[in-house]
């Protein structure tokens, strides 16, 4: 149900860029103004402990937010 959720807010899963990390699970293209609902989304799923991170990905360099 989640991922419908995002999914309605318009993301699109995207393979992970190795700057990151190998080991995460999925990436999301997002648009910015849907960014703060899809963190409410992300949140709700992995609560803080959980050891998810959200980054930003522009010209290619993550920066987390």
């Amino acid at each position: 149900m989640a991922a419908r959720n995002l999914k309605s807010l318009g993301a699109v899963v995207m393979p992970v860029p190795r700057c990151i990390s190998a080991s995460c699970g999925m990436a999301l293209r997002l648009e910015p103004e849907v960014l703060p609902a899809a963190r409410r989304q992300l949140e709700a799923l992995f609560p803080e402990g959980t050891g998810w991170r959200l980054y930003l990905i522009q010209d290619g360099q993550p920066r987390e937010v």
